[in-house]
């Protein structure tokens, strides 16, 4: 059976192509382009949350990024990326492997949001998204600062899959801008093989 990508452009599926890329499986990648916003009809019609991504294998359709990241690097890699709960920095793979789609995604997605509206910088929803951006941000170049990766001392899945929400604000310029305060997150940028690979397919 043949993985199938399904990647929307400008979307998190952008990541899943980037992790086969990462991990040197077969796949076939499939693209769509935005209708001329929110993904087209033959999109959503892959599953029914009409989120990107969406994979297939086989008789299987999943969506969510995270799930199809556990999939694919446990199904199709043996497990590759994941740090096992015996090792010692279990405890931090765990926090920043939630962390990533759990606060650092939705943060960005809320101030893109909130920025697009044009709101005025002292407005109350401005004033707290704007704190828990640079919040979110700040505790990303912190742990990058003084380490290579976020969890353990090799390129683990949670290093991707934060660097991976990073270059999809590139086409979003209000947010990928304010980034430049930030050094130890560009610096890391530099040598994500996966992703400029996945990139050139995407």
């Amino acid at each position: 059976m043949t993985l199938t990508v399904h990647h929307l452009h400008i979307s998190q599926s952008e990541r899943i192509a980037g992790l086969c890329e990462e991990l040197g499986i077969d796949y076939e990648l499939k693209t769509y382009k935005r209708a001329p916003l929110l993904a087209p009809p033959d999109y959503k019609a892959l599953h029914p949350q009409e989120t990107a991504p969406v994979i297939q294998d086989g008789d299987l359709t999943l969506a969510e990024s995270g799930a199809c990241t556990e999939y694919i690097c446990h199904i199709h890699a043996q497990g590759q990326l994941f740090l096992p709960p015996r090792h010692p920095a279990y405890a931090d793979f765990l926090y920043w492997w939630h962390w990533s789609n759990g606060t650092f995604m939705p943060t960005m997605m809320k101030s893109m949001s909130l920025r697009s509206l044009k709101l005025s910088g002292d407005s109350s929803h401005m004033i707290m998204t704007n704190s828990r951006f640079k919040r979110a941000f700040t505790a990303l170049n912190d742990r990058l600062h003084n380490n290579e990766w976020l969890a353990g001392s090799s390129r683990w899945q949670i290093s991707w899959l934060c660097s991976c929400s990073l270059p999809y604000g590139i086409g979003f310029p209000t947010v990928w801008m304010s980034t430049r305060m930030w050094p130890s997150i560009f610096s890391v940028l530099g040598g994500q093989r996966g992703i400029s690979e996945g990139d050139e397919k995407v």
